[in-house]
């Protein structure tokens, strides 16, 4: 199930190929095929149960509980010692469907009924299932060999300039306009400074090097943040969490992600608080703070209950919104078209809600969404981790496997937003990033990707788990 990696010299496209060709399960051990079994057994067991009592709130207090634990299993479970997007689509899933959903559950929340909900919950679960099953086990990259410290040093120093760049203007006042690109070009150059310091030869997870990444992270999620789209700063993390356990292989450092969520939960949450309070005195009061995270899927009940009275499916048309752009007439966001359901008095005035990435594909063809959702969601994101872990055993060739591990980083730390609202805002999202590097690239690349022998490796080095 590896990538085996491929001459420099081929068409870019035949990497692509290898990657996604690999992209099909392999043999799979018998003891992983038990547990799916169990699982499976699990979830017809728990719809079984929610069939004979679909008006029990306690119900999706299980539910959610069910979904945790399973999110938690496979973001450990899948990669070894190494973040990967597959397990970010769990871990995420826990939260956005599970935690979720038992907290809606626990408040009996009255804007959806229990039967909905329930079953809201136990779609999102059938989605992970599905995808852990189609995705498969995954692997740790293996990083044996290490770029020219000069291609290195001259990636991390290309980052810090345009992050120091970006705050000055800030201090300023010259980003108030272009707030989008700014939060996307800090985003990208804090990655840009992670990978040109994590990949010298002579990296240490406790080090000068690590302050610096954990010092820019801060910068983006202070100076150029806004208190919204919350989910920015959580695709950073998981951008850093990716390249952090590429380097230093430690499944400890995947279980501190667990133990720091509730904490980094319990920061955004009180961030938004605050922006609230900026935005009119007693705006907070009554509110968690994490309404974003937990309302998704009370609209995905919601949504079920609406088709259920005749509500119209998508059939696959909303998920064109990212090309609306292009011509008159084309679908909008998904967030928008759930206003309609969620709250009709606000619909059409750009507010815009989520119902999780089971919801998108619900909206679209109904429960047979979560079907079709599943092969297409774990052959994604197995193609991303795939990509980077090919990128991550070729990057001592130089700058543009650098750059290119840049890009696949950010989209496999983007993966939340996927989870949260479908394709459509992790997209876009991740589209907004883009522009800086395009420059980086014109700036730094000219002549290098046509005709360009990469450099010598000095050293071959394995890396240190002791690190």
């Amino acid at each position: 199930m590896t990538c085996t990696p491929t001459p420099s010299n081929l068409h870019l496209a035949r990497p692509l190929y290898d990657c996604l060709m690999q992209t099909r399960m392999g043999a799979v051990p018998a003891g992983r095929i038990l547990e799916w079994v169990g699982w499976v057994l699990l979830l017809c067991f728990l719809v079984g149960i929610h069939n004979n009592q679909p008006n029990d709130y306690g119900h999706s207090i299980t539910f959610g509980l069910v979904s945790v634990i399973f999110g938690v299993r496979g973001f450990i479970g899948n990669g070894g010692a190494q973040v990967t997007a597959v397990g970010l689509f769990q871990f995420s899933s826990a939260l956005f469907v599970g935690f979720a959903g038992a907290y809606a559950g626990i408040e009996q929340d009255a804007r959806v009924t229990a039967a909905y909900l329930g079953t809201a919950i136990l779609a999102g679960i059938a989605l992970q299932l599905l995808v852990t099953i189609f995705a498969g086990a995954g692997k740790p990259s293996s990083l044996t060999a290490f770029p020219e410290t000069s291609e290195v040093n001259r990636l991390a120093g290309w980052g810090g300039g345009i992050l120091l760049v970006l705050m000055a203007a800030d201090v300023l006042g010259f980003t108030k306009q272009y707030i989008t690109l700014t939060e996307g070009a800090a985003f990208t150059s804090t990655t840009m400074i992670a990978v040109g310091l994590l990949w010298r030869e002579n990296a240490r997870l406790m080090s000068a090097s690590s302050l610096i990444i954990a010092a820019s992270f801060l910068a983006y999620a202070e100076v150029f943040h806004s208190g919204q789209g919350r989910l920015r700063i959580v695709a950073l993390a998981c951008v850093l969490a990716i390249l952090f356990t590429i380097r230093f292989q430690r499944v400890l450092l995947k279980w501190l992600v667990v133990v720091a969520a509730p904490v980094a939960l319990f920061w955004l949450a009180q961030q938004r608080l605050s922006l609230q309070e900026t935005l009119a005195a007693g705006a907070s009061a009554g509110r968690t703070g994490l309404e974003s995270m937990t309302v998704p899927i009370v609209i995905f009940g919601q949504l079920l209950d609406a088709q259920a009275e005749g509500f119209p499916k998508s059939w696959g048309y909303n998920l064109l919104s990212t090309l609306s752009p292009l011509f008159r007439g084309g679908p909008e966001a998904l967030g928008y078209e759930l206003v309609l359901i969620h709250s009709p008095a606000q619909y059409g005035t750009g507010f815009s809600v989520a119902a999780t990435a089971a919801g998108e594909a619900v909206y679209n063809f109904g429960l047979l969404g979560i079907l079709i959702a599943a092969p297409v969601l774990a052959m994604f994101l197995k193609l991303v981790d795939n990509l980077i872990r090919k990128n991550v055993e070729l990057s001592h060739l130089g700058r543009v496997r650098l750059l290119t591990l840049v890009v696949l980083a950010m989209v496999g730390g983007a993966v939340a937003d996927l989870v949260w609202c479908g394709q459509h805002i992790f997209i876009m999202r991740t589209l907004t990033r883009l522009p800086i590097l395009a420059l980086v690239v014109l700036a730094w690349m000219p002549g290098r990707f046509i005709n360009k022998r990469p450099k010598p490796v000095r050293r071959i080095l394995r890396v240190q788990n002791a690190r």
